[in-house]
């Protein structure tokens, strides 16, 4: 029983942790209603300003807006 309720809570754990593959970059896309932005950035990106546990900045970031650049 003991055993049972270990490998259950060792596998909600990885379940909990999803595997990251190393991709070159991470795509995003952002849609409402009349508007779809889509950028990317690399798998390890390094903001261009940061104040610590508040906020961080990516600047010239290109982003295309319904398919346009």
């Amino acid at each position: 029983m003991l055993l049972k309720l270990l490998m259950g809570i060792g596998v909600g754990f990885l379940l909990a942790f999803p595997v990251v593959s190393h991709a070159d970059t991470l795509n995003f896309t952002l849609t409402e209603p009349k508007n779809t932005y889509t950028w990317s950035l690399p798998s390890n990106p390094v903001p261009s300003s940061v104040i610590p546990g508040k906020e961080f900045a990516f600047y010239d970031l290109p982003i295309s807006l319904n398919g346009s650049r």
